[in-house]
């Protein structure tokens, strides 16, 4: 047990670097392309992404996108504020009712999302060549398992404080 113990936790750290070098890889991956100006890295662009997919009209769930990215509130909030000031997206508050957020990718965002989503297709399809789909349905499963484990340990923390 005590070797599992210190390998689950070497584990929790190699996803993490792994995280790391897999967003920051946006950068390698499109290197060569016309990609000048486009400065996001891959956490940015699955959210311009998303926001892009999403329809205008219904609005836009910061909940349901956070959820979806595995992204915190803060998280979520400083890259709309950093996708702003690039000039990818514009943010006012809804005048009909206050609490909500209008977010819209600008030409600029959109563009970015054009230029940069064949890239990120290859780069996520090397990976899935690379280790197989198979073992990565089975890595997910293996993953969602965790993280209802932890969202379980995480809760009966919270009810014994």
């Amino acid at each position: 047990m005590e070797g599992t113990k210190e390998q689950l936790v070497q584990l929790f750290f190699k996803i993490r670097s792994f995280s790391i070098t897999a967003t920051a890889r946006l950068e390698t991956y499109a290197a060569g392309y016309d990609t000048a100006g486009l400065d996001i890295n891959l956490s940015e662009f699955f959210l311009m992404q998303k926001l892009a997919s999403l329809n205008p009209d219904d609005g836009f769930d910061l909940r349901e996108v956070r959820e979806s990215l595995s992204i915190s509130k803060s998280g979520i909030s400083k890259m709309l504020s950093t996708l702003e000031r690039k000039g990818h997206l514009t943010r006012e508050t809804d005048k009909n009712d206050r609490r909500n957020l209008i977010v819209s990718l600008t030409e600029r965002g959109h563009m970015c999302v054009e230029r940069l989503e064949k890239h990120v297709d290859a780069m996520f399809s090397e990976y899935i060549a690379r280790i197989g789909e198979e073992d990565l349905k089975q890595l997910f499963s293996i993953i969602d398992r965790m993280e209802k484990s932890n969202n379980q340990m995480i809760q009966r923390t919270k009810t014994l404080s």
